[in-house]
């Protein structure tokens, strides 16, 4: 965020902070926020409570048994449950990874998860209306006001199958990712890997709108196993992908941050594809020798990847000038892991920056989210006393056998802004849910087992209800007290990259032209060979303003492919000129 360059004042210490829950378990792993366009906060789960509550016109006021899903809405306050539904079968949803959450265009709520149910409401049309195996994939999509399911469908094999990211294209494509043990999930022709390797695999898949046709689906992995645990996506519909893996042979691209896997335990990676899941675009490992595992990414504006997750490598890559370049934890494999957040270039070829965050104990960084002015917000779990807290921070002491925590860093991952702890007396899980609203201010969801977690006057429940139950919380910007705050001077601002990248490069098949236009221009865009031959033209004309992409496919203006070698492509614009050096492979 922009820091000026004097001392601030915090309107508030907690702005609102209420329970959400029933008499039994509430929320699991994953949970759902989203922070909506006037202010109130969406919120999607699983919950073993037949008691939860729910609101009058809601979709389904009765529980159906284990754990169903739970989705729900808040005022802007937190002092009105304003729409709450259970979503769910006879059996079990939301139990194992938790549930997965995205908002459309028209305000209906996507929701993903796994189940075990024979009977999960299903649509007339849906792509899939029968179970596959022991646990399948289910997506559904219900109306804005949470009172009518407009679609629904199952997805798997003969196994297990578990989703843990679910995104929405700009066509209202849905997309759900994850990981699977069915040697025969269904996947489609031209996909990227129709074939599974080790016992476990990643997958992503693509729907319609409509949840009534699988329109692409893909595995993802090696001979070992392996799992997506985040998705997100770029404007052009680009899917960027973090996870974990032990395959050593997980597919990677040429030329990106890392090609080898390094790490005795789990290894990270980030991936980029295409939108019709055909294409890996570039992909590449991270880890240190002990094991990291990455759970979240997030999109920069210039279309950097931010990543977060927790490890336990005390050689896990950093870069000169980060917060922090040594590791805290009391020792390798999960005895002490710390925090690590990472930055990567868009075509993940390199490490732009990369940090720890933590203390001599164990820490999660469980969501990662960009605040819109220069900073990056990280949330997880605590089990360090020492932590680094701001000295104005809301809570500055490890209150429970497990806290939350919140923290800011700057984009270039060079300081820590702010951090706090956030829990009570027991144990308090982030649960893997995090927003930003439009004036900074942060919203925060988990799972707690403390009486005494910290609600706010007039919030909607202040009682806890036994089990567990979901905390729902707001803090000011600055994560604080509500003491003044000495804000110290704004970084340098990072020199920009130029604009023109290709991604893959070097490619094989066909790579992508990115570049941004401030306003909308004639402009040209041409290949040329090493001998400065015009060879193919990509645009000529008129462009509107913002993020562009194009697509060279190796071939000449003839249609015929070229040699492999180097290639010049040129962009010339009013008051512009840029070269990029691409390289075709074999």
């Amino acid at each position: 965020m922009s820091l000026g360059p004097h001392a601030a004042m915090a309107t508030d210490a907690l702005l609102a902070s209420t329970f959400l829950g029933g008499t039994a378990q509430d929320g699991y792993l994953r949970l759902g926020l989203l922070r909506e366009p006037d202010g109130d906060v969406l919120m999607a789960g699983g919950t073993c409570s037949g008691d939860f509550p729910t609101t009058a016109g809601a979709y389904d006021r009765t529980h159906a048994g284990g754990w169903d899903i739970v989705v729900a809405r808040l005022d802007s306050s937190l002092t009105t449950l304003k729409t709450a539904t259970f979503l769910g079968g006879s059996r079990d949803e939301g139990d194992s990874w938790g549930v997965s959450m995205a908002s459309g265009p028209d305000g209906s709520v996507y929701v993903a998860a796994s189940t075990t149910s024979v009977n999960f409401p299903m649509m007339a049309g849906a792509y899939d209306r029968y179970p596959n195996g022991s646990r399948d994939v289910v997506v559904a999509r219900l109306s804005s006001g949470l009172d009518t399911l407009l679609a629904s469908t199952y997805f798997g094999g003969s196994m297990d199958d578990q989703p843990a990211g679910l995104a929405l294209g700009p066509q209202g494509q849905v997309y759900v990712a994850g990981y699977t043990a069915s040697a025969n999930l269904p996947t489609t022709a031209g996909a990227f890997d129709r074939t599974p390797g080790g016992d476990w695999n990643g997958f992503v898949a693509r729907f319609d709108p409509g949840l009534t046709t699988l329109v692409a689906s893909t595995y993802l992995g090696g001979e070992a196993l392996d799992a997506v645990g985040a998705m997100v996506l770029d404007g052009a519909g680009d899917l960027y992908m973090t996870g974990a893996t032990r395959s050593g042979d997980f597919p990677h691209t040429p030329g990106a941050f890392d090609t080898v896997r390094t790490a005795e335990d789990i290894s990270g990676w980030v991936a980029r594809m295409s939108p019709d899941l055909t294409t890996l675009l570039a992909s590449t490992f991270f880890d240190g020798s002990s094991g990291d595992f990455p759970h979240d990414l997030a999109l920069g504006a210039t279309g950097d990847v931010f990543i977060t997750g927790h490890g336990g490598s005390p050689d896990m890559p950093t870069t000169p000038g980060a917060y922090d370049r040594t590791y805290n934890g009391s020792g390798p494999f999960n005895e002490g892991d710390d925090v690590f957040v990472s930055r990567f270039s868009p075509d993940l070829t390199t490490l732009v920056a990369s940090t720890f965050v933590g203390g001599s104990g164990w820490e999660m960084g469980a969501r990662i989210a960009r605040d819109g002015q220069g900073g990056v917000l990280v949330a997880g779990d605590v089990l360090s006393a020492d932590f680094p807290v701001a000295p104005f921070a809301y809570s500055r002491t490890l209150r429970g056998t497990v806290d939350a925590f919140v923290c800011r860093l700057d984009e270039g991952l060079t300081q820590l802004v702010t951090s706090t702890y956030l829990g009570g007396s027991m144990s308090d899980y982030f649960g893997r849910a995090l927003a930003v609203g439009p004036t900074g201010n942060v919203d925060v969801i988990g799972v707690t087992d403390a009486a005494d977690f910290p609600t706010t006057e007039g919030a909607w429940d202040r009682v806890y209800n036994g089990a567990e139950d979901w905390f729902v919380c707001r803090l000011d910007p600055w994560l604080s007290d509500g003491s003044p705050v000495d804000v110290p001077p704004p970084p340098a601002q990072e020199t920009p990259r130029p604009s023109l990248r290709a991604e893959p490069n070097p490619f094989h098949g066909a790579t992508r032209i990115r570049f941004a236009l401030e306003e909308a221009a004639p402009v040209r865009v041409t290949v040329h060979d090493v001998a400065g031959r015009e060879v193919a033209r990509l645009a000529h004309g008129p462009l509107s303003a913002g993020p562009r992409a194009l697509v060279w496919d190796g071939r000449d203006a003839a249609g015929r492919r070229v040699p492999p070698g180097a290639y010049l492509v040129r962009l010339a614009g009013p008051g512009r000129a840029e070269s990029l050096r691409v390289v075709r492979i074999r």
